[in-house]
């Protein structure tokens, strides 16, 4: 959910997932009836043999967006731009690789969201986690957003809010 930041696992009131599907109705109405906004799915893209792991938009609208649009939200929220909604989504498809980034904060699968509940915020897809690892006590960096070492195996994401761009009074 992210309008609250709860996450759940699979209900136990549903069938498995290989047997309803992602657009099962009962598993659209559980969402809604619980207030999530999207799902962890695995994908196999076309002209591919390894499935990615990608996230299900649920009830909210989705636009892929650009690094130079991600930098330009800002203009965007004062009025002094368009927003880029050129690019609409029903699925969030991440690349298999990203490359090393030039500047972490905007590298990576860039999608710019309004939930059903009218929050609105930035997801960034940086990592196919392919490694799962216990890796307590390793210190952390910025690149570590990128690598494919984590403690679970799918996709690593970074979460931004959009919030009104503050005036000075």
């Amino acid at each position: 959910d992210l309008d609250t930041g709860r996450e759940a696992n699979w209900p136990t009131t549903l069938p498995p997932l290989e047997k309803i599907g992602v657009d099962s109705p009962e598993l659209l109405a559980w969402a809604r009836q619980e207030g999530f906004d999207m799902m962890g799915v695995s994908h196999t893209t076309e002209g591919e043999n390894e499935p990615l792991y990608c996230l299900k938009p649920l009830d909210m609208h989705v636009w892929k967006i650009r690094e130079a649009e991600h930098r330009g939200l800002s203009d965007a929220m004062r009025g002094d731009r368009a927003y880029p909604l050129s690019q609409p989504v029903e699925l969030m498809i991440p690349r298999r690789q990203i490359p090393r980034p030039f500047d972490a904060d905007y590298s990576g699968d860039t999608f710019l969201f309004v939930t059903r509940e009218g929050t609105a915020g930035v997801l960034r897809m940086t990592a196919q986690v392919t490694e799962a690892k216990d890796i307590t006590g390793y210190a952390s960096s910025a690149d570590d957003k990128f690598s494919s070492v984590g403690f679970y195996r799918g996709a690593k994401i970074s979460l931004a809010a959009m919030t009104e761009p503050s005036s000075e009074q």
